[in-house]
């Protein structure tokens, strides 16, 4: 059961210094060094490095033509992983910072992918966009395609696997939030799917509504659309929750949207 969760009160202000500034068109950024973040550009990745604020670099991988779609980092692994815009599409995995291709993965989009995703071990996520909406789970060590089904027919808001288990992954969309359990039968993974409808954020809030003698002079009072505003969740993520001693830890989920924030835990078994 969805639980409203309480505002904190910060102990003190915040303050923030600034370290690096770069011009930027609102492109998705992925990081992949702890250090160094990247993004995608007309026909290719650009790499940011601000290890030293006296000191940055920036280089530049050309994709030849073929185009960058969505893209995905692995920080840790230094990884980074972009889908092109050939038809069917193809996701490359590339080193940093050699920028050298070690994969590629095919056959999981007929013509485009909307989200990519690295797991914090060796998984690596597609989804795909219309008309067949696949999710597909790989290897990117070994190159091999773990499991695949198809998902919900909408455009996603955010797409995320569990930090705490890549057995588990969730996705976002406007008016609900799908998770996905893979589990494995010998060498079969198979994607099991649970939905939840997200009646919290899924109403309509009155915004500088139409004072008496305004709606007197009205045949009706209803709003107008521009006086309206919809609740619709922004981001997600998951947290671990920690347990009583003896027991299993479970995994709790926070949506975060306009005016709205929400805890719940999802059952780990």
């Amino acid at each position: 059961m969805a639980v409203r969760a309480p505002r904190l009160q910060s102990a003190k202000p915040l303050t923030l210094s600034r370290w690096w500034t770069n011009g930027y068109h609102g492109q998705s950024i992925a990081f992949v060094d702890q250090t160094v973040l990247f993004y995608a550009i007309d026909d290719g990745l650009r790499f940011h490095d601000f290890t030293d604020n006296d000191n940055q670099t920036c280089i530049t991988r050309q994709a030849n033509g073929i185009g960058v779609g969505v893209i995905a980092g692995n920080a840790d692994m230094h990884l980074f992983a972009f889908a092109d815009y050939q038809n069917p599409p193809i996701i490359h995995l590339c080193q940093y910072p050699s920028l050298d291709e070690i994969k590629q993965f095919t056959n999981a989009a007929e013509f485009e992918y909307s989200a990519l995703e690295f797991s914090t071990t060796e998984e690596l996520l597609s989804l795909s966009t219309s008309p067949d909406y696949l999710l597909t789970i790989w290897n990117w060590r070994t190159g091999i395609k773990l499991a695949q089904c198809e998902t919900t027919k909408k455009p996603l808001v955010e797409i995320s696997f569990n930090p705490n288990s890549w057995y588990d992954i969730g996705i976002l969309y406007r008016d609900q939030i799908n998770f996905y359990t893979c589990e494995r039968r010998n060498d079969i993974y198979i994607l099991f799917e649970r939905q939840l409808t997200l009646e919290l954020f899924n109403q309509t809030v009155a915004h500088n509504q139409p004072t008496y003698h305004e709606t007197k002079n009205k045949q009706s009072n209803s709003l107008r659309v521009a006086d309206v505003i919809r609740r619709f969740p922004s981001r997600f993520s998951f947290t671990l929750v920690d347990s009583t001693v003896g027991t299993d830890q479970g995994t709790s989920v926070k949506l975060v949207g306009m005016y709205t924030s929400i805890n719940f835990c999802i059952d780990s078994s």
